[in-house]
C-alpha cells in the first residue's frame, strides 16, 4: 500500500512539473506577442501622430492660404551659436546639431518635435536615472538638449526598429535644474542632479563629478539663452508695424512651436472658410465659432498674446516689480516643503507670508516709490485705492490667504503627527524640540505642549512595558519598575522645562499680542502637574493589577514592594514639588484594604484547619534544635522574656506559635503600607483572626477535657492567649481600649471559666463515685465506720 501511494505521489509530482513548464513556456510566448503588440502600437501612434500634423497644415491653409513660419529663427540662430560657444568645452556627444527631422529618426515617437527648421540638437548623452524614494537605479536614459526643449528617451528593445523610445519632454522654460549634493555615505548616491518639474522630481547621476559639472552648466546656459530668444522675439513682436492687434499665436500641440498667423485676414474669407467648414463637417456646426459680419473686425482671436492686449490683473501685475509678488509662490513652496518633510522652512514661510498679508489686509503697508506709475494710475480712482494692492483686488489677496491657512493646516497636522509617532519611531529629543518649537511659530503653543506631554506618556509606557522584563525575583521586578517610572517623571521634568517652557516662552516673549510669558508658564506648570498626577494614576492601575489582582505575590511582600515605592515617590514629591506620595497612596488604598481582607480570610481559615487537626502536644515534645528555634522566635517577637521561656515556652502548641506567628507578620506587613485608612481595618481583621481561634476553644471535645494533661495544655495556651499575646498585640495597634478588644477579651474569659468549670465538675463527680464505692465496701464488710 505504502508502495502504491509513493507511486502515486511521484506521478502527480512528475504531471505537475510538466504542466508548470508549459505554463511557462505559454507566459514567455505572451510576453513576446505582448512585446511586439507594444511596438506595432507605437508605430502605429507615430503614423497617426505624423497624418495629424500633416491634416492641421492642410486644415491652416485651406483657411488662411499661407502659413508663416517662425519669426525667431534668425534670433534663435544666434542663440544657438552663443550655446554651441558656452559648450565647446564639454565633451562631444554622439548626435549634437542633428535637426529634429534625424532625431525623429533616432526616438521613436520624435515626430512631434518635427515642423521646425531652427530645433536641432546641441547636446545628448546617457544618464542613470535613480528613484527618488530610496535612491535605487530605475533605468538608463538617453538625454537630448535641444534649443527650446529637453527629451529624456529610453534605449529600445531589440525587436525595435528605432535605437530610443519617448519617454517625456520638457519644454526649457518649465523646469529647473539643481545640484544634489550627498549628505550619507551610505546610501546618497554621488554625481547626482535633480530635474525639479511639478509635481514631482527626477533624479539622475553622471559617471564622474566633472561631467555632473558639465550637465548642469549646459542645462544653465540653454535655459539662459532660451529665455532671453523668447524675451527678444517678443519684443520684435511687439514694435513690429505690420502686426496689429488682430494678429495673435497658434500654439501646435503636436508641432510643439510656436507659428504665427497672418496678420490681416479678410472677413469674407473668415466667412468663406467658416462655410466649408460648416458644409463638410455638418455634425460639429455647434462646435464651430458663430461669425458675425458686422462686429468681426472688433473681434480678437482668444489666444492673443498677453502683452499685445493686457486686461488681466495677472498680465498688469506681470508688467512690473512689486516687493509682494512673492506672496503668490508661497503655496506651492509650502507644498514642496511640506512634502520634503522640510518643517523648518515651511513655518518660516508660513509666518512671513502670514505677516505680510496682514499689513495688506489691513491696508498698512507702504508702497515703494518705484510704483510711482502704479500710484499715478490709482490716484486717478481714489475710491478703488484701498480695494486693490499690486492691481490685485482684495478677493485675490484673501484667497491667497484661505490658500496659505490651508498649508498651515496641513503643515500643524504635520507636526502633531511628528511629536504623536516620535516615540515609536525612537524619535530624538532634538527633533521633537524642533516640532515644538515650529508649532509655537504657528501660534500653537498650547497644542505643543499637550503634544509633547502624549510623547512622553508614550515613551514612558514604552519603557514601564518593554524596558524592564518579569524575570526572576518579584521584588526586585517591582523594585525596577518603580524606579523607571520615577526616573522617567524627572526626565520628563528636565525636558519639560528644556524643549516647553524655555523656548515656547521666548517665542510668546518676541511676540506684541497674545498671553505673557508669565502666564504661559503658568499655564504650563498646570499641565505639568496634571498630567503628572495622571500619569501616577496609571502607574497605580498597574500597580493594582501586579500586585493584588495577580494574586502572585505574598501579602508581605506586596507590602515590601509598597514600601519602597513610597520612598520612590517621597523624594520625586520633594524634587518636582508635586505631591506624587499621595496620588499613589489614594490609588491605592482601596487596593490595600482589599488585600488586607483577604489576607484575614485566610489567616482565619488557617486557624480553622489547625484546630482540626490538633492534638494538644506541646513543644517540650519536639526535638531540641527545634524547640530552641521556636522559643528563640518568641523572645525576639517579644512574647515571652527570659524570665517566662521556661515556664510557658514549652508548654504551648504548635498552634499557638502558628497564630502568634501569623499575627506579628499580618501586623507588620499593615505598618508597612503606612497607610492610616488600614487602621480600622487592621484592627478589624486582628479580632477577626482570634474570634476564629475563639472558637476553635470552645469547640473542644469533652474527651480532650477528661484527660487531666490535655485539659491543663488548653487551660495554659487559653490563659497565655488572654494575659500574654491579646494585650501586646493590642498596645502594638493602638487599640487597647477598643470595643471590639475588650469584647474580645470578656468572650476569652469566659470560654476559659468554662472550661475550669467542666474541670470542678468532673473533679466533684469523680470524689463522689470515689466515696460511693467506699460505703458500699463498708456494707459488705459490716465495717461501718
Amino acid at each position: 500500500m505504502l508502495e502504491k501511494v509513493n507511486i502515486i505521489s511521484s506521478e502527480a509530482a512528475s504531471k505537475m512539473k510538466r504542466a508548470v513548464f508549459e505554463n511557462y513556456k505559454l507566459f514567455i510566448k505572451a510576453g513576446k506577442a505582448a512585446s511586439q503588440l507594444e511596438n506595432t502600437m507605437h508605430q502605429i501612434h507615430n503614423e497617426f501622430t505624423e497624418k495629424q500634423r500633416v491634416m492641421n497644415t492642410l486644415t491652416e491653409l485651406s483657411l488662411f492660404n499661407d502659413i508663416i513660419t517662425d519669426v525667431s529663427a534668425s534670433e534663435r540662430a544666434v542663440s544657438i551659436s552663443q550655446v554651441d560657444e558656452k559648450t565647446e568645452n564639454l565633451p562631444c556627444s554622439e548626435h549634437s546639431g542633428i535637426s529634429a527631422t534625424q532625431l525623429a529618426e533616432l526616438v521613436e515617437g520624435a515626430s512631434v518635435l518635427v515642423g521646425d527648421s531652427s530645433r536641432r540638437v546641441i547636446f545628448d548623452g546617457d544618464l542613470r536615472e535613480l528613484s527618488m524614494n530610496d535612491f535605487t537605479f530605475v533605468c538608463m536614459a538617453r538625454v537630448f538638449v535641444l534649443t527650446d526643449t529637453l527629451v529624456i528617451a529610453y534605449h529600445s528593445q531589440s525587436g525595435s526598429s528605432y535605437p530610443y523610445r519617448l519617454q517625456s519632454t520638457y519644454d526649457l522654460n518649465n523646469f529647473a535644474v539643481a545640484n544634489f549634493p550627498p549628505m550619507d555615505r551610505l546610501q546618497t548616491p554621488n554625481n547626482a542632479f535633480k530635474l525639479i518639474v511639478f509635481p514631482t522630481n527626477r533624479l539622475f547621476q553622471t559617471e564622474t563629478p566633472s561631467d555632473k559639472k558639465r550637465w548642469l552648466t549646459l542645462l544653465d546656459e540653454a535655459m539662459r539663452k532660451y529665455r532671453n530668444t523668447n524675451s527678444y522675439v517678443a519684443s520684435n513682436l511687439k514694435s513690429d508695424s505690420h502686426i496689429t492687434t488682430n494678429s495673435y499665436d497658434v500654439l501646435d500641440h503636436n508641432s510643439m512651436k510656436l507659428s504665427m498667423l497672418p496678420p490681416k485676414v479678410s472677413a469674407e474669407a473668415v466667412v468663406a472658410g467658416h462655410k466649408a467648414l460648416s458644409s463638410t463637417l455638418p455634425d460639429c456646426v455647434d462646435l464651430l465659432t458663430p461669425i458675425d459680419k458686422l462686429d468681426l473686425s472688433a473681434k480678437k482671436n482668444p489666444f492673443d498674446d498677453s502683452h499685445e492686449t493686457v486686461k488681466s490683473p495677472m498680465a498688469k501685475v506681470g508688467s512690473h516689480k512689486s516687493r509682494h509678488n512673492w506672496l503668490w509662490d508661497v503655496p506651492e513652496d509650502l507644498d514642496v516643503a511640506i512634502s520634503e518633510r522640510n518643517f523648518q522652512r515651511a513655518t518660516n514661510l508660513i509666518v512671513k507670508a502670514k505677516e505680510s498679508l496682514n499689513q495688506i489686509l489691513t491696508g498698512d503697508i507702504s508702497k515703494p516709490s518705484m510704483d510711482t506709475n502704479i500710484q499715478s494710475s490709482n490716484s486717478s480712482t481714489p475710491g478703488q485705492i484701498s480695494d486693490t494692492v499690486d492691481h490685485r483686488s482684495k478677493t485675490d489677496w484673501e484667497k491667497l490667504s484661505k490658500r496659505i491657512e490651508r498649508n498651515e493646516r496641513n503643515l500643524t497636522e504635520s507636526l502633531q503627527y511628528e511629536l504623536v509617532s516620535a516615540a515609536c519611531r525612537h524619535g530624538a529629543p532634538k527633533s521633537v524640540k524642533a516640532a515644538v518649537s515650529q508649532l509655537g511659530l504657528l501660534g500653537k503653543a498650547s497644542l505643543a505642549a499637550e503634544l509633547f506631554l502624549v510623547y512622553r506618556s508614550q515613551v514612558m509606557t514604552k519603557s514601564l512595558t518593554h524596558g524592564v522584563h518579569q524575570e526572576g525575583n518579584q521584588l526586585i521586578y517591582l523594585n525596577k519598575l518603580s524606579l523607571t517610572f520615577h526616573r522617567n517623571l524627572a526626565e520628563t521634568a528636565v525636558e519639560w522645562c528644556q524643549s516647553v517652557v524655555k523656548p515656547l516662552g521666548e517665542i510668546l516673549a518676541s511676540k506684541t499680542n497674545g498671553i505673557s510669558p508669565q502666564q504661559f508658564e503658568n499655564i504650563c506648570s498646570l499641565k505639568f502637574y496634571s498630567w503628572t498626577l495622571d500619569e501616577t494614576e496609571k502607574f497605580g492601575q498597574q500597580l493594582r493589577v501586579l500586585l493584588i489582582d495577580s494574586h502572585a505575590v505574598s501579602f508581605y511582600s506586596m507590602a515590601y514592594a509598597a514600601q519602597r515605592i513610597k520612598a520612590h515617590a517621597d523624594k520625586l514629591t520633594e524634587l518636582l514639588s508635586v505631591d506624587i506620595s499621595s496620588t499613589l497612596n489614594r490609588s491605592l488604598s482601596r487596593a490595600w484594604k482589599r488585600a488586607a481582607d483577604e489576607q484575614s480570610r485566610l489567616l482565619c481559615e488557617a486557624v480553622e484547619n489547625r484546630a482540626k487537626q490538633e492534638s494538644w502536644e506541646t513543644l517540650s515534645n519536639l526535638p531540641k534544635g527545634e524547640q530552641d528555634k521556636i522559643i528563640a522566635d518568641l523572645l525576639e517577637f517579644g512574647i515571652l522574656n527570659q524570665y517566662t521561656a521556661a515556664d510557658y515556652g514549652l508548654k504551648l502548641t504548635m498552634s499557638t506559635y502558628y497564630l502568634i506567628r501569623s499575627l506579628r507578620q499580618f501586623i507588620q506587613s499593615v505598618h508597612l503600607l503606612n497607610c492610616s485608612e488600614l487602621d480600622l481595618t487592621l484592627i478589624s481583621c486582628f479580632v477577626q483572626t482570634l474570634n476564629s481561634e475563639l472558637d476553635c476553644f470552645e469547640r473542644v471535645s469533652p474527651i480532650d477535657i477528661s484527660d487531666p494533661a490535655r485539659q491543663s495544655v488548653i487551660i495554659i495556651n487559653l490563659e497565655f492567649l488572654i494575659k500574654t499575646i491579646v494585650p501586646k498585640f493590642a498596645n502594638i495597634l493602638n487599640c487597647s481600649e477598643n470595643s471590639t478588644i475588650q469584647q474580645l477579651v470578656c468572650s476569652l474569659k469566659t470560654s476559659l471559666q468554662n472550661i475550669k468549670g467542666l474541670e470542678e465538675e468532673e473533679t466533684v463527680v469523680v470524689t463522689t463515685a470515689a466515696k460511693k464505692s467506699n460505703v458500699v465496701v463498708d456494707e459488705e464488710g459490716n465495717d461501718v465506720i
